[in-house]
């Protein structure tokens, strides 16, 4: 984490175009800049502020709260009788007046 969490995040096209490549392979694709860490304080996010810019603890279980509701929404439209697109189900990850897509 060492690079500002919001618009001016200098590899969002590389994020991007990564997405756009794995989905036209044919994986699933959560980015975690878009769904889970935009807008977050740098500093809230590092083991040791001004030093160490690893993810710490907090980090850690921002991203496990992430998958778990992803991996969720995959069992519940791969169940009997739902929708099989497992996009369908990843709406919830959307954050509330964002424009575009879930990456």
């Amino acid at each position: 984490f060492d690079y500002p969490l919001d618009k001016t995040y200098p590899f969002a096209d590389i994020h991007a175009w990564v997405a756009q490549e794995a989905r036209r392979r044919g994986f699933a694709v959560v980015d975690l800049w878009r769904t889970t860490f935009f807008g977050q304080a740098l500093d809230s996010l590092q083991v040791h502020p001004g030093y160490d810019s690893h993810p710490n603890a907090r980090a850690h279980r921002m991203v496990g709260d992430t998958l778990a509701r992803v991996f969720q929404a995959w069992y519940l439209v791969s169940s009997p009788g739902r929708a099989q697109d497992w996009r369908s189900g990843l709406t919830a990850l959307k954050r509330p007046g964002r424009r575009g897509k879930m990456q």
